[in-house]
Formats: C-alpha cells, structure tokens, sequence
C-alpha cells in the first residue's frame, strides 16, 4: 500500500501590486518608493512619494505593508490613514494611497 501524500497547500509567492496597467510581484522586504525594488521608475516623478515610502514583509505566513517612521506625507490604506512603522495585514485587496496623485492597489 502507497503512503498518503500530503494534501497541497498553495502557497502565495508574493503581493500583486498593480500601477496602472501593469502588476508587479512584492516579495519579502519589497519597497515601494523613488529608490524601492519595485517600479522606482514611476514613483521617481512624484515628490510627493518618499524613497522608501512602503516596505512589504511576510511573518507567520501573513502579508503586511508598512510605513517608516521617515515618511512625511500621509500614506492611506482603504481610506485610514496608516500610523508610521505599524505592520498592517494585506489580506485579498486593498487601495494604498500613497499622496494624492500616486494610487496603487494591493491583492493577495
């Protein structure tokens, strides 16, 4: 008799950012930002957005977004405004707001 196989656990590589029309992966420590891992490109020509504006991370086997202590303007997740250096859980998708002309949206 064969030995039963483990029932398969789909595993979520990352966080699906999406910048227009374009989506991009989010992987652990992943930064959005003028100088970030992803898209820096784009957020170079808002001076509104700082360098490293939003930093991914995944503890536990959960998704989170942050917002360092550093960044001046106000950063929105699903219309409240997000406390500084505060984990907050990614969980299906989100707005993140980060001024008022840089928009992008989260999904898992």
């Amino acid at each position: 008799m064969l030995p039963q196989s483990a029932p398969k656990t789909h595993i979520e590589p990352g966080v699906k950012v999406v910048i227009d029309d374009r989506t991009y992966t989010a992987r652990h420590n992943s930064v959005l930002g003028r100088e970030g891992t992803i898209a820096a490109d784009y957020f170079d020509k808002f001076n509104t957005v700082s360098r490293v504006h939003a930093k991914f991370t995944k503890d536990g086997g959960r998704w989170f977004v942050t917002v360092p202590a550093a960044v001046a303007n106000s950063t929105m997740l699903d219309g409240v405004e997000m406390k500084r250096d505060q984990p907050y859980p990614i969980v299906g998708e989100h707005i993140l707001k980060m001024s008022d002309q840089c928009v992008v949206r989260l999904t898992l």
